[in-house]
C-alpha cells in the first residue's frame, strides 16, 4: 500500500524529458544505478530531441563506428541514439562509449542514461543533471547513496564555457523522496579512505631497493598509517556522543512511553502484525526445507556411502489463540523431535505429496537462491547452481547469537563458480532429477570422493569460511579446491533444468495478504504519530529556549538518526546535547520543567524524532556505536606495518626470498615483476612446468581461468557455450598443492581477503580460449549471457597479464613465445581498444 502511494509520485519520464527540453536544461546526464534499467529507459524513450541536421551528423558518426568496428555497435539502442538519446554504463563496449562520449561532448546527443561510473573521470559536462535513484541495495538491505557519490554525481552539471549555472533534478522514486534527499545533503561528505594497501608485489619491491628499517620508515609515512590513527580518534568519540545521545533517548521514551492511547493502540496492531507475518515467513522457509529433506534426505544411502547427520524440524502449529498475542512465540529452527512437521489441512497435505516429484539422493544437483530472502518475490534472485554433496551437523561459522542460527537442513555444497558452500535448505529452490543429474557427472565418480574429503576438510576450519553477506549464517562460503574446477564447470545448467522447490501455494498467498495488512496498519500508526507531533509542534513557543534549540536539534535528529548517520565527525562536534545545554564552566544546566510535568528539552525532542519512536532511534544508536568501537578494534590491531610483515612471512615460508638475507628468490621476481589480484599466486602458476605443454589459445585460457575473480567476486550463474580444453583442465589440477599451500599460508597469517583470489573459475577459461583461437566477437556473445563490457574486460585482464609475461624473458624464457602468439589472438577488435 506504501509503495503504491509513493509510485503515484513518481514522475513519467517522458513527462520529466519534454519538462527539461521546455526549460532549456538539455543536455542532461540520467544517473540511474542499474545497467539494465540504463538501456530500457533509452530504448523507451520516444521523445525527439535532435534536429535534421543533428542527426544526420549522429548518422555520419555511427557510420564511422560501424566502418571501424562493427561488434561495438548496440543494434537495440541505434533508434534511440539517432533521437538523441543514449545509454552510457560498463556493459557497453568502449568504443561504443567513446562514440557517446563524444556526439554529446559536440552536442548532438542530448540526454544520456548512465550509471554513477560515468560521475567521476570522463569529461562528459551537461546542463542538467538528473538523478532518480537515492538508494541502492547491499548487504545490509537498502542503502543511501553516500553524500560523496551525490555530490559527484550533481557536479556534472554546469559546462564550463557554456553555462552560467548548472541543473541537479532529483526524481521522487517508489522507495525514496525528498526526505531521503534532504537527509543525504545534510548529512556531509565522507572521510577520506586511503586506497593503500600492502601486496606481495609492493613488499618485493621494497624490500629489493631498502632495508627492513627503511621500509618500515616508508610505510609510516603512507597516507593510510595517518587516517588509520585520526580515524581511530574520531570513530570512539563519535561511539561516545551516540551512547549518550541514545541514553537520553530511552529517558525520553521512559517519560513519554506510548504516547497518546490511539497510537499506542495503532503500535499494538502494527506489531501483531509484524509477529503474524513473521511466523508466516517462518513457516515458508520451514515447508522448503520441510520439502528439501524429502527430496534429498529421504533415507536412502548416499552415493558417496556416508551418513548425514539428522537435525530434524517441528513447529508447533499456528492456533487462533497465539494470532491474537502481541508477540506469538517464533518458529523453531532446531529441535530433537523425531520428523519435520508443518501445520496444514489433511488435503493440502495429500495435494502436496501427489506433486512432490521423486526423491533425489545425494549428491544432487541443486539451483540456489542466494539472496538474504529467497521466499521473498519483491526480492532480486540471485541464481547459482551447485551440487550438494552431504548434510552438515551445523555451519563451519559460529552463529553470533540464536537468533542467527540457520534453518536445518544444512547442506554442503560445491557451486558452479567453484566455491565451498554451507547453505540452509531454505536456499534451495530447485532439483534435477536424478537421471539428469547422473549425466553430468558420469565418469567423475573419483571426482566426487575427491570432493567429499575437501568438503569435510574444510568443514573443519572455521577461519577459512565467511558468510556470503553481513551476518547471513544460513549461506557460508569459502574457496574451492583446483582439482574440483573441473567437475564445478559441468554443473553450469539454465535454470529451467531445475524442477521448483518452494513453500506451498497457500502460505505464498498468505504472506502477500499478511504483508498488505502490515502495511495498512503502519500508515495507520503513521497518521496517528502525525496528529499527536502536531500537538506538540504547538510547544515550541511555549518552551524556554525553544525556538533556538529546535533550529538546530530538530534537523540533528531527523536527517543523522533517523536516517543514515555521519561519519563526518566535524559535524558531530557541534551536535546538540539532546535538550541539556551546558554552562560556560562545563557543568550541565538542568532542565526546567514545565506544567504537565515535562521538560522544555522533551519538548523539543518529541517534534524532532518526526514520529520515530524514541527506543528505536536509541537502540540504533547503541548499535552504531559498537560498530563504530568494532571497527577502531579492528584498525588497531591490523595496521600496516603488521600487514606488511605478514605478507614478508608468506614469502618466506613459501621460498620466494631468503629468510635472512631477505635475497628474491626466483619465485619472487617473476611476482615482483607482474601485476594483478595476488601476484603470488600467479607467479607460482607460471613458473610450473606443465604451463610449458599449453598451446597459445590454452594459454589464454588458462590465464583467464585465474584472472576471473575480478568479475566473480560473488556467486553467480554464467552460461557458456565454449568448454576448456582437458590440457587446462589438467594443469590447474596439478597446481593443487601450491594454491593449498599459499592458501594455508595465507590463512594462517590473517589475510583471508587474498583467499578469495585463490578461486579457480573455469567456466569463463572456455570463453577466453576460444577468442585467442580466433573465434568472431559477435560467436562469443552469442554464447554467453554476461554483458558485453563485463566479457570485454575479462578478456582485456587476460591480455594485459599476456602483456606484462611477454616483458618475463630472463625470469620466463620458455612462455615468452607462447604468450606473444597468445596475444596476438587476444589483441583483437573490440579488445584491442582497451589493451595499451
Amino acid at each position: 500500500m506504501v509503495r503504491k502511494v509513493m509510485a503515484k509520485h513518481v514522475p513519467q519520464q517522458e513527462q520529466v524529458t519534454r519538462q527539461l527540453q521546455r526549460n532549456n536544461m538539455l543536455p542532461a546526464i540520467w544517473f540511474i544505478l542499474s545497467r539494465r534499467d540504463c538501456d530500457l529507459a533509452a530504448i523507451n524513450s520516444q521523445v525527439v530531441l535532435v534536429s535534421e541536421q543533428e542527426e544526420a551528423e549522429l548518422v555520419d558518426e555511427l557510420q564511422q563506428l560501424r566502418d571501424d568496428n562493427p561488434d561495438a555497435v548496440r543494434i537495440k539502442l541505434v533508434p534511440a541514439f539517432l533521437r538523441g538519446v543514449a545509454s552510457h554504463h560498463a556493459g557497453c563496449l568502449p568504443a561504443w562509449k567513446s562514440l557517446v562520449e563524444r556526439c554529446f561532448q559536440k552536442g548532438l546527443l542530448k540526454l544520456v542514461f548512465a550509471t554513477g561510473t560515468l560521475a567521476a573521470g570522463i569529461n562528459m559536462p551537461a546542463r542538467t543533471t538528473i538523478i532518480s535513484n537515492l538508494a541502492r541495495r547491499s548487504d545490509e538491505g537498502l542503502q543511501l547513496l553516500p553524500h560523496n557519490e551525490l555530490l559527484q554525481m550533481a557536479g556534472r552539471a554546469g559546462r564550463r564555457g557554456y553555462d552560467t549555472q548548472g541543473h541537479c533534478v532529483l526524481v521522487q522514486g517508489r522507495f525514496e523522496g525528498a526526505d531521503a534527499a534532504h537527509t543525504i545533503i545534510t548529512t556531509g561528505p565522507e572521510p577520506l579512505q586511503s586506497q593503500f594497501t600492502t601486496s606481495y608485489s609492493l613488499v618485493l619491491n621494497l624490500l629489493s631497493a631498502y632495508s627492513l628499517d627503511e621500509a618500515r620508515e616508508f610505510l609510516s609515512k603512507s597516507f593510510g598509517t595517518y587516517l588509520s590513527q585520526e580515524v581511530n580518534n574520531k570513530r570512539l568519540q563519535q561511539a561516545k556522543q551516540y551512547v549518550a545521545q541514545s541514553k537520553e533517548l530511552m529517558r525520553l521514551a521512559e517519560q513519554h512511553s506510548g504516547g497518546s492511547e490511539a497510537q499506542r493502540a495503532a503500535a499494538a496492531v502494527v506489531k501483531r502484525q509484524q509477529s503474524l507475518l513473521r511466523r508466516l515467513r517462518d513457516r515458508a522457509i520451514l515447508e522448503q526445507c520441510a520439502a528439501v529433506r524429502q527430496q534429498l534426505l529421504s533415507g536412502l544411502p548416499s552415493l558417496l556411502e556416508q551418513q548425514p547427520a539428522s537435525t530434524p524440524l517441528a513447529v508447533a502449529p499456528v492456533t487462533e489463540e497465539q494470532q491474537q498475542q502481541q508477540e506469538p512465540a517464533p518458529a523453531k529452527r532446531h529441535n530433537s523431535g523425531p520428523s519435520p512437521s508443518i501445520s496444514s489441512s489433511s488435503s493440502d497435505t495429500a495435494a502436496a505429496d501427489a506433486a512432490a516429484p521423486a526423491a533425489v539422493r545425494l549428491p544432487a544437483l541443486v539451483l540456489l537462491n542466494l539472496s538474504r530472502h529467497p521466499n521473498d518475490e519483491t526480492k532480486p534472485a540471485k541464481l547459482l547452481p551447485a551440487l550438494a554433496v552431504r548434510e552438515m551437523d551445523s555451519p563451519p561459522l559460529p552463529p553470533l547469537s540464536g537468533k542467527d542460527l540457520p534453518y536445518t537442513p544444512i547442506l554442503a555444497c560445491l557451486g558452479a563458480d567453484n566455491r565451498l558452500m554451507a547453505v540452509s535448505a531454505q536456499h534451495i529452490v530447485g532439483v534435477v532429477d536424478k537421471e539428469t543429474a547422473q549425466g553430468v557427472w558420469h565418469g567423475q565418480e573419483e571426482a566426487l570422493q575427491r570432493l567429499d574429503t575437501i568438503v569435510q576438510d574444510a568443514a573443519a576450519d572455521p577461519k577459512v569460511w565467511a558468510n556470503l553477506a553481513s551476518k547471513m549464517f544460513s549461506c557460508q562460503v569459502t574457496v574451492g579446491s583446483a582439482l574440483t574446477s573441473a567437475l564445478a564447470v559441468k554443473l553450469n545448467l539454465p535454470a529451467d533444468a531445475f524442477t521448483p522447490v518452494g513453500p506451498s501455494a497457500d502460505t505464498q498467498a498468505a504472506m502477500n495478504q499478511q504483508k498488505q495488512q502490515l502495511a495498512i496498519a503502519k500508515q495507520q500508526l503513521q497518521r496517528a504519530r502525525s496528529q499527536e507531533n502536531q500537538q506538540q509542534h504547538q510547544w515550541k513557543a511555549a518552551g524556554p529556549g525553544g525556538d533556538d534549540i529546535i533550529e538546530g536539534s530538530e534537523e540533528m535528529f531527523a536527517d543523522r538518526y533517523v536516517g543514515s548517520p555521519s561519519n563526518n565527525s566535524s559535524s558531530l562536534d557541534d551536535a546538540s546535547t539532546l535538550g541539556q545545554q551546558e554552562n560556560a564552566d562545563g557543568s550541565r544546566a538542568s532542565s526546567s520543567k514545565n506544567g504537565d510535568g515535562s521538560s522544555g528539552g522533551d519538548r523539543v525532542l518529541l517534534p524532532a524524532l518526526k514520529g520515530c519512536d524514541p527506543m528505536v532511534v536509541a537502540r540504533r544508536l547503541l548499535k552504531q556505536a559498537k560498530q563504530l568501537i568494532r571497527q577502531a578494534d579492528q584498525v588497531g590491531q591490523q595496521t600496516t606495518w603488521n600487514s606488511f610483515m605478514d605478507v614478508l612471512g608468506i614469502v618466506v615460508k613459501l621460498g620466494a626470498m631468503e629468510d635472512v638475507s631477505l635475497r628474491l628468490l626466483p619465485l619472487g621476481l617473476v611476482a615482483r615483476s607482474i601485476n594483478c589480484n595476488n601476484e603470488l599466486w600467479m607467479a607460482a602458476a607460471l613458473s610450473h612446468p606443465a604451463v610449458m605443454e599449453l598451446t597459445p589459445p590454452q594459454l589464454a585460457g588458462f590465464v583467464g581461468a585465474l584472472q576471473s575473480t575480478e568479475l566473480t567476486k560473488r556467486p553467480m550463474s554464467i552460461w557458456s557455450g565454449y568448454q576448456v580444453s582437458d590440457a587446462v583442465v589438467s594443469v590447474i589440477e596439478q597446481l593443487e598443492p601450491i594454491r593449498e599451500a599459499i592458501f594455508e599460508a595465507q590463512t594462517a597469517a590473517g589475510q583471508y581477503r587474498w583467499n578469495e583470489h585463490l578461486v579457480v573459475d573455469l567456466r569463463l577459461a572456455g570463453l577466453v580460449e576460444a577468442w585467442a583461437g580466433g573465434v568472431s566477437w559477435s560467436d562469443i556473445m552469442a554464447d554467453t549471457d554476461l554483458d558485453d563490457g563485463d566479457m570485454a574486460r575479462l578478456f582485456a585482464r587476460t591480455a594485459d597479464m599476456l602483456k606484462q609475461m611477454v616483458f618475463l624473458e630472463a625470469q620466463l624464457p620458455y612462455l615468452v613465445e607462447t604468450a606473444r602468439a597468445a596475444l596476438r589472438g587476444m589483441d583483437r577488435k573490440p579488445i584491442s581498444d582497451l589493451v595499451a
